[in-house]
């Protein structure tokens, strides 16, 4: 009889777990993302041609206040977290490159938001 009350109540747990409560352990796995740094409002209209999009322009007041993301080979674009928009500012003033500004990010996903740890 015990067994069957155990058995019941893994049934009942599995059954009303969440999807999100199923994947939330996969929450705090690491990922990399690497693309090109692009702001969002830029990105909106350039994300195929993020390659030309300059550093002048992504440090624009407008651009700064958009907030940041990358854009990966295949045409996505990942938004950054605060932490993330602030190191992509900083990164944007230390770079010498123009265009093409390849960045190689590290953190967790948090839904479509990438929550970074580092960006270089």
């Amino acid at each position: 009889m015990r067994k069957f009350q155990l058995l019941l109540l893994t049934a009942a747990l599995v059954a009303v777990m969440s999807p999100s409560q199923a994947t939330a352990a996969g929450a705090d796995e690491k990922v990399t993302v690497s693309g090109i740094l692009m702001d969002k409002s830029c990105a909106v209209d350039m994300k195929m041609d993020a390659k030309s999009h300059d550093k002048d322009c992504g440090l624009m007041a407008d651009c700064i206040k958009s907030g940041y993301g990358i854009v990966t080979e295949d045409g996505k674009f990942v938004p950054l977290d605060a932490k993330g928009n602030k190191d992509a500012q900083a990164w944007l003033k230390a770079t010498k490159m123009k265009t093409n500004l390849k960045v190689t990010a590290t953190g967790t996903m948090d839904k479509n938001v990438l929550k970074v740890d580092t960006l270089k």
